[in-house]
């Protein structure tokens, strides 16, 4: 997902700091890296059962004009999110796998949803006249 402030007038470089400690907070391992257009933080979990998570947070543009835009690697689309490999699953005995994944894309929005409101919050406090 990918939202865009107009006229907030915030350090972008402060602010790519605060979205790496958010990461740091929730146990990702990061890394902060400074781009001609911006910076882009890279978020790794460690493999739990041989899944690891992988967000890329990239923060891009000027003060008064910049964007924020987010990609974890676990919702890309795969055989189960369709809807014949979800029946496939069902009629083969996957059932449980297509419920994992399905949680897992919950927890994964859920996430998501804590990333934007944190990142709302540490706009509003950054922002400068």
């Amino acid at each position: 997902m990918r939202d865009q402030w107009i006229g907030k007038n915030v350090d972008l470089s402060e602010l790519s700091k605060q979205v790496e400690l958010f990461f740091i907070e929730k146990q990702f391992n990061t890394k902060l890296e400074k781009k001609p257009d911006g910076f882009t933080i890279e978020a790794v979990t460690e493999k739990i059962l041989n899944v690891q998570l992988k967000i890329d947070v990239e923060i891009s543009g000027q003060p008064n004009d910049f964007t924020v835009e987010y990609t974890d690697n676990k919702r890309k689309k795969g055989f189960f999110s369709s809807a014949v490999g979800k029946y496939l699953a069902w009629a083969l005995g996957g059932g449980v796998i297509v419920l994992k994944e399905e949680k897992a894309n919950e927890a994964l929005e859920k996430f998501e949803g804590t990333f934007w409101s944190y990142v709302d919050e540490k706009i509003a406090q950054l922002t400068r006249p």
